[in-house]
């Protein structure tokens, strides 16, 4: 992580100092590395240490008998996005609450227009009218990238011990 911080300085003279007992190397990755500007919350920051927690139960008990995918939502809306040239307002604001359901919207019918997908229309109205459906949707949409070989690897020094967030690939095939 001091690694990583020390060449993103070297980058941004005024970049904020991790936090190891908050941060992981996943989010500096994502953070420093990736072209998106993304920052994604501290995995035990206020809000998010329960959802972390409860997380960290599950896979205690799942992990024995499935394999597990850890996904960024908004990451995957972006990527995922660009590759359907959605309008790139949309793929950030697909959360806002007064705007969110239009850019929902529009991302599901670029989707559809691709024939990458189908959804009965019932679905796409719950998709459009709730967030967090359409994050699950986007989890799922990612799995099935990963499962296709479509999401990016690794970086080959990126820590064993670390977990890894699976992120579709900028030129990924929807």
């Amino acid at each position: 992580m001091w690694k990583e911080h020390r060449k993103a300085k070297k980058k941004k003279s005024r970049v904020r100092l991790f936090t190891p007992y908050t941060q992981r190397a996943s989010e500096m990755f994502i953070s420093h590395e990736l072209s998106e500007e993304m920052h994604p919350m501290e995995t035990l920051g206020a809000n998010i240490a329960p959802l972390t927690a409860r997380a960290h139960f599950l896979i205690r008990r799942l992990s024995q008998t499935i394999s597990l995918l850890e996904i960024y939502p908004r990451l995957s809306v972006l990527r995922i996005g660009h590759s359907l040239r959605v309008n790139r307002s949309h793929l950030l604001h697909y959360k806002n609450p007064v705007t969110g359901a239009e850019s929902r919207d529009a991302i599901l019918s670029a989707l559809l227009r691709r024939d990458s997908i189908f959804i009965y229309q019932q679905d796409f109205a719950k998709l459009v009218e709730n967030p967090h459906s359409f994050d699950a949707f986007i989890c799922a949409l990612t799995g099935y990238l990963k499962f296709k070989g479509q999401c990016d690897e690794r970086p080959k020094d990126f820590p064993k011990s670390e977990g890894w967030i699976e992120i579709p690939a900028s030129d990924s095939k929807i």
